[in-house]
């Protein structure tokens, strides 16, 4: 991998990996790695920076985020060269996108402090779990079937899991956990506690 690239995630065969190029302070750019050629996703209009989070199993659906100077970060998904926001739940929403699914046609993130999914239909507000004060990560599985997220209960994050019902809490998780990523199936997710 180049030098200047600080990668993210892989897509499903390790042959794309997506992630950051450092530009000047703390800013940066998405870039999509593949081939031996790094490309630099760009920036959304008024952006000064961006980061790509996560990937489609082809390695063409890529989202994250973007921000301007001064106002709320907006969630994006890239697809070849066409970078398009991805609708906030409120105007003023900050907002970022954290997972894709195999297919790239379901995106899940965050807006402000509430989970959020985004469709070919439009963005869906899934609120945060009862108890929580907010979300601050989210991850879907390949096929879209499951949502888990990580929310902070009393300023310790917890993770949770998406049922028919709601939200319910993962049982036996330590202290201050962070979800990093869900295998494909769902069957298993690695937290940094």
């Amino acid at each position: 991998l180049p030098e200047n690239f600080i990668p993210a995630k892989l897509n499903a065969d390790g042959t794309v990996a997506i992630g950051k190029i450092p530009t000047t302070g703390a800013n940066s750019r998405a870039a999509r790695y593949s081939n031996g050629q790094l490309r630099d996703l760009g920036l959304f209009s008024g952006d000064s920076t961006s980061e790509a989070l996560a990937v489609s199993a082809d390695g063409e659906t890529i989202v994250g985020t973007g921000a301007p100077t001064i106002g709320p970060s907006r969630a994006i998904r890239w697809r070849g060269t066409n970078m398009v926001q991805l609708p906030p739940v409120n105007d003023d929403d900050a907002c970022r996108a954290t997972s894709v699914t195999a297919d790239g046609q379901v995106v899940v993130g965050v807006c402000g402090d509430r989970i959020v999914r985004w469709t070919t239909d439009g963005v869906e507000d899934l609120g945060v779990p009862s108890g929580t004060m907010y979300c601050n990560h989210a991850l879907v599985s390949a096929d879209g079937g499951l949502l888990m997220v990580t929310c902070s209960q009393s300023g310790d994050n917890k993770v949770f899991i998406e049922s028919p019902d709601g939200f319910s809490m993962l049982a036996s998780q330590p202290s201050n956990c962070r979800l990093q990523d869900l295998a494909s199936n769902g069957s298993a997710a690695v937290a940094l506690c």
